[in-house]
């Protein structure tokens, strides 16, 4: 009978420990590129918007501009010119942010279109094209990695 009990105890420890999942995920944020729409605007409409979608993950859940709201998280280049777009992360439930077990999800970034003009060469008087690099940062600083979207074009009208 007390042999039994110790392989009881034993099974049960290696239940208790096969159970408790590692968090493998990094502390450095890192994203995949979802999708963007729409592929055309028209340039400088101020009633559009451009959506891009991302999934993100971090393994200490520090994502977020709180306490610092001065700090933006996710950057946006225009591949065309290198102007750089900043926005805010979204808000995300407290009770999702675990620092021991990380964060995973899904985001689209609104981005106005209104700060999107043709380049002013008579190549693009009509028509231009361009896509975007983004990156999003964590409250410690560090930076995922770099995805690219597809192209966008922009029209006159």
């Amino acid at each position: 009978m007390r042999l039994f009990g110790n392989y009881m105890t034993l099974a049960l420890m290696m239940l208790l420990f096969s159970c408790s999942k590692e968090n493998k995920m990094s502390k450095i944020p890192s994203i995949e590129y979802i999708g963007m729409s729409p592929f055309s605007v028209r340039a400088n409409d101020p009633d559009q918007s451009l959506n891009i979608g991302f999934s993100f993950q971090d393994g200490d859940a520090d994502l977020g501009n709180y306490p610092n709201p001065d700090q933006m998280d996710i950057y946006i280049k225009d591949l065309r010119n290198d102007s750089v777009f900043t926005f805010y992360f979204p808000d995300l439930d407290p009770e999702y942010l675990d620092d021991k077990k990380g964060v995973s999800g899904q985001s689209v970034v609104y981005m106005p279109v209104y700060n999107l003009s043709l380049r002013g060469d008579s190549t693009h008087l009509m028509s231009d094209t361009t896509a975007f690099e983004l990156y999003i940062l964590d409250k410690a600083g560090n930076k995922s990695n770099v995805i690219t979207t597809d192209s966008l074009v922009l029209t006159l009208q």
